[in-house]
């Protein structure tokens, strides 16, 4: 294990003498900076990334529900659509607040809870089997989720300014490298999934770990300036500072970029697909992008790094078993199962709403035989 001896008001360095710290390796730490890794605060953090996840994985299968893909009518739903975007909002600001109270290990290796919340999401509403396969898939996921968070080297929970961090972007290719590689990745899975169509659910959820991952890198940046510009005896301000609202539309624009790709997921293939490929992804890309960033490879020992490789493997070799022999379903317009019984018609929909793009009697009598087709 590394040994964590940045605190959160620590003095601002150069980042290689971050970097040092966070492998380990030296440099000496004022009295009382240190982490606050109590038990106490651990559990918190936990339970609130608990509660994060399974809000955000309901948020966004309302928003798959209540959406415009023609699953359930949209004119008198409109007002869930807005309130699963909500919950899929409070969600998030769970997940970032539990990162105040516990380590990022104890966070991310806590989310992979959606997986199965999710899980058993799809077969109540959706009747979405979870046979053998899936299962063990599922069960690779976690294993290969909790090697790589707990195998990687603690980013460094400093204070650094916005010229400090733009510092790093110039001193080593490693950061551009990071960010391109796991561009590359995602571009080749869309790609692959142009000529492989059960594969294209897949690579929605991919497109939107890339774009959470990194705007999980982008929200470390504007901690760092924050942590900076409140440290004790600092001059320094944040809030002055343009880049930090660069940096945080950035950080907002992978966050919306994950809620569309999420939902045009969800819309096209199993949602088991789609939101387990995308929480495992995100939790690899963020990883390798922070390892790539902060300069953090060479902090690997020999058996953390054989553990990080073999973590990424099984995550990929998952995601492809579960991805292997389903179906594309791009017209797939069925209701969930927990709604099958009540079929809207256009009585409930205004000669404005129906006329504006809503779902009409031929659009509900065909969603109706798409349902029970399959």
């Amino acid at each position: 294990s590394h040994v964590r001896c940045i605190g959160k008001a620590a003095t601002a360095r150069p980042m290689a003498e971050l970097s040092r710290a966070a492998c380990g390796g030296g440099g000496d730490v004022p009295p009382g900076d240190t982490t606050d890794d109590s038990v106490g605060w651990q559990l918190l953090g936990a339970l609130l990334s608990a509660v994060g996840v399974i809000i955000t994985v309901f948020g966004l299968h309302g928003l798959a529900i209540y959406g415009a893909e023609g699953k359930v009518i949209r004119c008198t739903k409109l007002w869930k659509w807005y309130a699963s975007v909500a919950l899929w909002g409070l969600g998030q600001f769970v997940q970032l607040l539990a990162v105040e109270f516990a380590t990022n290990s104890v966070v991310a290796a806590v989310a992979n809870v959606a997986l199965y919340v999710n899980a058993w999401l799809a077969r109540r509403l959706y009747g979405e089997p979870i046979r053998g396969r899936e299962a063990l898939a599922l069960l690779v996921m976690t294993t290969g989720a909790l090697l790589v968070v707990f195998t990687a080297p603690p980013l460094p929970e400093g204070a650094l300014t916005m010229a400090q961090e733009a510092a790093l972007w110039t001193a080593s290719p490693l950061p551009v490298l990071g960010v391109l590689a796991t561009a590359a990745a995602t571009a080749a899975a869309i790609a692959v999934a142009f000529w492989l169509p059960s594969a294209r659910g897949a690579a929605w959820g991919l497109l939107a770990g890339f774009a959470g991952g990194s705007s999980i890198t982008a929200a470390k940046f504007c901690w760092l300036a924050f942590n900076e510009t409140f440290r004790a005896g600092s001059t320094y301000n944040c809030f002055a500072d343009p880049a930090t609202y660069l940096i945080g539309l950035a950080s907002a624009a992978g966050e919306c970029g994950m809620a569309v790709s999420l939902f045009h997921g969800m819309s096209r293939q199993d949602s088991n697909i789609v939101v387990s490929t995308y929480y495992i992804s995100m939790t690899v890309f963020a990883s390798l992008q922070g390892l790539s960033v902060f300069s953090l490879f060479r902090c690997f020992g020999a058996l953390d790094g054989l553990g990080f490789g073999a973590g990424v493997a099984l995550c990929v070799a998952a995601v492809a078993a579960m991805t292997l022999g389903h179906r594309d379903a791009p017209a797939r317009a069925r209701l969930p199962s927990a709604l099958s019984g009540r079929l809207p018609t256009t009585t409930e929909c205004s000669p404005s709403q129906t006329a504006s793009g809503s779902m009409d009697g031929r659009g509900l009598l065909a969603n109706g035989a798409a349902y029970a087709g399959e």
